[in-house]
């Protein structure tokens, strides 16, 4: 390519998803949309059918992917009649989807925006049978080869019966022969009603290569935009129906599957098919960039190659494969295959196609030399095998990939060996992962598709802008920007940016849990408010129902507060049923508002360990913290991903060796105090997003920067002001002088000894220091000389016991006092100002002092003095704090509260740590929860806002406009009373000789409909005549390429 293309605007119908906002959805809920054909569609072919048994077109499948129930046009605004809506249904579809992506385009700048006289219109379409060719068909050859049928009966039937019979049922053929329906079954009809209708006078036309459809009409548009041919391009691909003479021509050639449709699925073998439409809008990136579009990815290469004679005709050549990949980046300079981080497979789920597939990616892609694995995807997991559209919906998704940051879900429960392992350097999610890359590097995804012919291709796409999200960066109070808030999702439904196009609403990574909130103050009014609850989530989605509210308003004294969260709806309703049928039990959960809400304190954690995949649930649904993320990559100086440490994609394939070495290196300091920084960042964002606001902090041990960060005690006015101070933090783990100040030693745990009894022990032994006093049942102490054992000996004396830890450092000793003046050096990169909320400092116990001078001093006699987290918190207990949340992904801090505060009735004490990593986001809604119960205002109308991509990423949401008309997929079928009129007609025309006997030997219905069936089978069997002649050549090829 001489020039990138950009991808301005999008739209689509594909099985489950109607439209750009609902295709999101092909990305983060992985299950099947297929459904089922309707039994009398296919009862006839089926093998436990007795004329199926035997019958040439038998099929062993009756899944399929339907788009029926979205299929319709807003015929009043395309000047399109009603009556004319029928035939081939891909003109209509197309044109409808076709306008909605440039609308998409246009957003908020009117159609005017489209140079029309430039614009030009290509679609990828496949010959297939159709309602409109079907009922062609019938109504010519399939009638006359009928009524040729009847008059060899000339004993039965007058000439008159036979043309009355034909007649009738020609009469009820939908659709009915006329001019305006002949009009539809003209191939380029189809890409010309879209230029007619939406006024566009550029070039249009089809293009056919099978499966590879889309891929090379995306290139023809390409090409007309290099060439300044054209300025705009509407590029589709549609396979509007499919209907049982497609499945049974798939069937014949063996390459529909016996169960399910699962790509790379070492027990499954075969495909699924389905029908869908997807448009896309192209624009050279220059004149995008110009004009200010919205970009979803950047077209870069391609590669197109035929199989030559490497094989059969219908069978898949790595040969053919691998020259079009080769191709896409022979032509690209810059971009190699170990640049590419996802890969849209063709993988239909024929094995003989998957693992062909996958060995021309291994010779091209050698994943197993790549620095990172590389992630696939399997559309056709999910929505079958779309044939010429499949590739556009591919090529969507995977601009979604590189748009949205994330690595779609696929199905597939067991894989191919060739998959298995971490040595394999290919793997496939199989849910939305996050996706992450160096700093400075786009994101790139690249797409397969191979067609029937031989034809292979492949297309680069690649992210517009390297733009980071600082929203849960302001959301903490780092940032002094004030946080924008987000149009809501019911909001932006109303909100059209102009007439005609769709509204656009936020995408979102979905909670994962159901919170209800039910407010009331008794239990009458409880018991009203569930059948209000219960009735509502009868009438909403799964998506809709994450967060409800229900109740009086506000927080009045003596108001009962009630909350539910639950990972799904079956337990929400459980739970209301029981409170409906026992509403004197609701005490078991809820609590009354008091006159006063408890004083907030929020702990931050110092150097934690953070379990491996901890955070992974996490960014998987909070971008934000995906955001945090790649904000510490940003400002790193060696070209690191933390989340490769943290919560690799692909940790399901490392051994579990892999994951301890991640694991360490995690635990690093280097590392960790980034960890920390992005923990308490994320968390701490979130809560001040959903309306809590804390009033004091305390930070243990390294969490006390962190702690003075979100109090507002440093200047950070621009994101670059924290990559600065998080180059700040590279700079002083890398340098030696610091490293070679910590002195290393045993670091034990001790437990089971008095305040008295440690105080004696360390007042009485040589080389033993205090490093934390975490709780009466959880001290660290350090020697430099002594031995772990010596250590037991030596705390057994006094009447308690050590525990071995990881670290080996001197941190917070005397011993740190060279390493204290390195860190002071640190702190002076750090313009420190007036807190606006108290931190308590673990090394005073007392609260900051308001200079930053003074600030600073206690920072740096932090170092050197022990971490006295429990007499801190005593402190603050002191000073009227009465309620302490943890904010951590694990459960470190809450534990020394636990222990320090027993035996203390009105202390509330919450984390939103969890000891799994998969209830997350369950354990921070909790603590959340708790909080609301507890009488604070906790905004739960921002939640699902929590979950939401970056709002500059809105996608239309497709809805059927009122006064549309449907368009119809069928292929028509008779129905018994249309033979029983047909027949019926036969007793107004003249009877030939022998009446009265011939009424006697009259077929019955049944009879009559068998032959006519019969006569139609006969019709298709002559039409594939020379098809199965080229099937018994082909014999020795016994798997296909789809």
């Amino acid at each position: 390519m001489s020039q990138p293309v950009a991808i301005v605007g999008l739209s689509l119908r594909y099985p489950g998803f109607c439209g750009p906002a609902a295709f999101f959805d092909s990305c983060r809920s992985v299950h099947s949309r297929l459904v089922r054909f309707k039994p009398e569609e296919v009862r006839p072919y089926l093998a436990d059918h007795p004329r199926g048994q035997s019958h040439p077109y038998r099929i062993n499948n009756v899944q399929y992917g339907s788009i029926r129930d979205m299929s319709w046009i807003d015929s009043a605004r395309f000047r399109v009649p009603p009556s004319d809506i029928d035939g081939d249904p891909s003109p209509f579809l197309c044109l409808q989807v076709a306008s909605e992506a440039l609308l998409d385009h246009c957003r908020d700048r009117g159609q005017s925006f489209i140079p029309k006289e430039r614009t030009g219109v290509v679609i990828g379409r496949g010959d297939h049978p159709h309602r409109g060719l079907w009922s062609g068909l019938q109504g010519g050859s399939g009638f006359e080869l009928l009524r040729e049928l009847l008059l060899e009966r000339r004993d039965l039937f007058t000439e008159n019966q036979v043309d009355a019979v034909v007649e009738t049922l020609l009469e009820r053929m939908r659709p009915y022969p006329s001019p305006s329906i002949a009009a539809s079954l003209v191939s380029n009809v189809i890409s010309g009603l879209v230029a007619n209708r939406l006024d566009l006078q550029g070039p249009n036309f089809l293009v056919d290569a099978a499966c590879a459809s889309a891929i090379v009409a995306i290139q023809q548009a390409v090409r007309s935009l290099e060439h300044y041919e054209t300025d705009l391009m509407l590029v589709g691909a549609v396979q509007a129906t499919m209907s049982v003479p497609i499945i049974q021509m798939f069937s014949m050639i063996g390459a529909i599957s016996n169960d399910d449709v699962q790509p790379f699925n070492r027990l499954l073998d075969g495909t699924l098919l389905s029908e869908g439409v997807g448009f896309i809008v192209l624009k050279r990136l220059d004149d995008a960039r110009r004009d200010g579009d919205r970009i979803y990815s950047v077209i870069r290469g391609f590669g197109l190659a035929s199989d030559g004679n490497d094989s059969s005709i219908l069978a898949p050549s790595s040969r053919g494969q691998i020259l079009s990949m080769r191709r896409a980046y022979d032509s690209l300079s810059g971009i190699a295959p170990d640049e590419i981080g996802y890969l849209e497979a063709h993988a239909t789920g024929i094995n003989l196609g998957d693992e062909t597939e996958l060995a021309s990616v291994r010779e091209v892609f050698a994943p197993e030399r790549r620095r990172r694995p590389l992630a696939l995807g399997a559309l056709k997991s999910l929505i079958g095998h779309s044939i010429p559209a499949s590739g556009m919906a591919a090529v969507i998704r995977a601009s979604y990939a590189v748009a949205y940051g994330m690595f779609p879900g696929s199905r597939c429960d067991q894989p191919l060996q060739e998959m298995a392992g971490d040595g394999s350097g290919l793997f496939l999610p199989d849910a939305m992962a996050p996706w992450y890359e160096l700093p400075s590097v786009p994101r790139r995804a690249a797409v397969n598709c191979f067609g029937f012919g031989g034809i292979n291709g492949h297309v680069v796409l690649e992210q517009a802008s390297i733009c980071p999200d600082e929203r849960v960066l302001q959301w903490s109070g780092i940032l002094s920007k004030t946080p924008s808030t987000e149009q809501s999702a019911s909001q932006a439904l109303t909100s059209l940016r102009n007439d005609q196009a769709a509204p656009l609403v936020p995408v979102s990574a979905r909670s994962p849990v159901h919170v209800i909130c039910l407010s009331f103050q008794d239990e009458n009014e409880l018991q009203q408010i569930v059948v209000q609850a219960l009735d509502t989530l009868e009438t909403v989605s799964d998506e809709q129902s994450s967060c409800l509210q229900f109740g009086v308003a506000g927080s009045l004294p003596g108001t009962y507060r009630l909350g539910l969260v639950e990972s799904d709806l079956d337990s929400v309703k459980k739970s209301l049923k029981y409170l409906l049928d026992h509403p004197d039990h609701h005490s078991r959960w809820s609590q009354q508002v008091l006159e006063k809400v408890p004083s907030l304190a929020v702990m931050l954690p110092g150097e934690a360990l953070i379990p491996f995949g901890h955070l992974l649930e996490l960014a998987r649904h909070i971008p934000g913290i995906k955001s945090v993320l790649e904000i510490i990559d940003s400002a790193s100086t060696d070209g690191s991903i933390l989340a490769d440490l943290l919560h690799p994609a692909w940790s399901h394939l490392l051994s579990d060796n892999m994951k301890a070495e991640l694991q360490s290196q995690v635990n690093h300091h280097d590392s960790a105090t980034k960890v920390l920084f992005a923990v308490s960042v994320v968390y701490a964002g979130m809560l001040r997003f959903l309306g809590v606001e804390p009033d004091g902090f305390i930070g243990h041990s390294t969490g006390e920067i962190n702690a003075l960060m979100l109090a507002g005690g440093l200047q950070c006015d621009q994101l670059d002001d924290v990559r600065t101070m998080l180059q700040a933090f590279d700079s002083l783990y890398s340098d030696s002088r610091y490293t070679d100040r910590l002195q290393k030693g045993t670091v034990v745990l001790v437990s089971g000894l008095s305040d008295i009894s440690i105080s004696e022990c360390l007042e009485q032994q040589i080389d033993l220091f205090l490093i934390s006093d975490n709780s009466p049942s959880h001290r660290l102490l350090f020697s430099p000389s002594h031995s772990f054992n010596q250590l037991a000996d030596i705390i057994a004396s006094y009447g308690g016991f050590v525990l071995p830890t990881q670290l080996d450092r001197a941190y917070h000793t005397s011993l740190f006092a060279e390493g204290a003046e390195v860190m002071r050096s640190f702190y002076e990169n750090f313009q420190l100002r007036e807190l606006n909320k108290k931190v308590y400092s673990c090394c005073s116990t007392e609260a900051y002092p308001d200079q930053p001078s003074d600030q600073r001093d206690l920072l740096v006699q932090q170092w050197v003095e022990p971490v006295r987290f429990r007499q801190a918190l005593e402190n603050m207990y002191r000073d009227g704090y009465r309620c302490f949340l943890e904010l951590n992904a694990s459960r470190t801090l809450i534990g020394f509260a636990e222990s320090s505060f027993y035996g203390i009735d009105d202390v509330t004490l919450l984390s939103t740590g969890s000891s799994k990593s998969t209830d997350a986001i369950e354990s921070f809604a909790l603590s959340v929860m708790s909080l609301w119960l507890k009488g604070f205002d906790v905004q739960w109308d921002r939640w699902d806002h929590l979950f939401q991509y970056n709002p500059d990423f809105e996608l239309p949401l497709i809805e059927r406009p009122r006064g549309a008309v449907s368009i119809s997929h069928d292929l028509h079928r008779f129905e018994p009373k249309d033979y029983q009129d047909a027949w019926g007609e036969t007793d107004a025309v003249a009877t030939p000789p022998h009446s009265a006997s011939l009424k006697e030997k009259k077929l019955s219905e049944i009879d009559f409909i068998h032959q006519h069936q019969d006569t139609m089978r006969k019709a298709l069997d002559s039409m594939n005549k020379n098809t199965q002649l080229i099937f018994k050549q082909l014999n020795s090829s016994t798997k296909s390429q789809s």
